[in-house]
């Protein structure tokens, strides 16, 4: 499996986490996404880390 089919596998939990970030501040969002690549095997964090960054950029998109 590709990186792109894992991440075409999870667009329905991607959705939902930009959905939950909106109930949270910015400051329990950053806390949030520490703690989730901190506790995230060190095979996944790259992805994770990627998966961060295109919810941010989606999160950003939204508010301009």
């Amino acid at each position: 499996m590709t990186e792109l089919d894992l991440y075409l596998q999870h667009i329905p939990m991607i959705a939902e986490i930009i959905v939950r970030y909106r109930k949270l501040s910015a400051q329990q969002y950053e806390e949030w996404k520490r703690k989730t690549v901190e506790a995230s095997p060190d095979a996944a964090k790259e992805f994770i880390i990627k998966v961060f960054t295109v919810i941010s950029a989606e999160l950003e998109r939204e508010t301009v």
